[in-house]
């Protein structure tokens, strides 16, 4: 009845299985995702990328992280198909699994995801900095092509951005338009720097040292956010759009 799942390069904890299957309570619980711990950071690679994995809320999960999850086997049709998901799927975490879409199912589904703070993985990645940007724009394309299927609105972080860049050339014909690229630029920058100290819990420091990292990581996001959508809507590449 109940499926989990971790990747071949976590360490779970002894009482994984029992923490995770401890929250099925009731039968409108679709899926627990638990709690992904990073390991000492080797490189500034992997420093910028800690905490991305990080699942947070006291209670409901607001996503779902497939290398610590335990799902109901009745949504797992297809869902997490590595093979039949990469085109189509968000994998801005995993890389490859579509957890993201399976999040979606669920809750369209008026079922609720929980998070097992006890139920603890040591995911053992470290990243070099190919594999930082190779995530980056995997993630950007994938990100664009998963809200083109399910009709989900844009990230806001990306929309910022872009917005910073195309107010620019107008510049040359009212300075207004230099106060409205900073100001995109400005909201960028305090979402971007909220997402690292409250979401993924890096500390000050931690944040200031890999500021140009994570730059670099966005901007390469964002070129390729925008490019897949400028795809999809010229149909170069086809998706089944999802209904609401």
């Amino acid at each position: 009845e109940l499926v989990a799942f971790e990747d071949d390069d976590c360490i779970a904890e002894p009482d994984w299985i029992e923490q995770l299957v401890g929250v099925f309570v009731g039968d409108r619980v679709g899926a627990v995702t638990g709690i992904v711990l990073d390991p000492p950071p080797r490189s500034i690679w992997d420093l910028a990328l800690k905490g991305t994995q990080r699942v947070y809320g006291n209670r409901h999960a607001t996503r779902l992280v497939l290398c610590n999850l335990c799902v109901r086997r009745q949504f797992l049709d297809g869902a997490l198909d590595e093979d039949r998901a990469g085109p189509a799927a968000d994998m801005t975490v995993s890389g490859r699994g579509d957890e993201e879409g399976l999040n979606i199912l669920i809750a369209r589904q008026g079922y609720e995801r929980l998070v097992a703070h006890r139920a603890r993985v040591l995911h053992v990645h470290h990243h070099s900095r190919r594999s930082f940007f190779k995530q980056a724009y995997n993630g950007g394309g994938a990100a664009a092509r998963f809200e083109y299927k399910y009709r989900l609105r844009p990230r806001p972080e990306l929309l910022c951005l872009s917005g910073a860049y195309l107010c620019l050339p107008w510049m040359l014909v009212t300075p207004m338009a230099g106060v409205a690229s900073l100001a995109c630029f400005g909201l960028f920058l305090g979402a971007i720097t909220y997402n690292e100290l409250w979401r993924k819990r890096k500390s000050p420091w931690e944040t200031i040292i890999t500021w140009p990292h994570m730059q670099a990581y966005f901007h390469t996001r964002a070129w390729a956010y925008f490019r897949q959508h400028a795809r999809l809507r010229l149909r170069v590449e086809h998706l089944d759009r999802v209904p609401r």
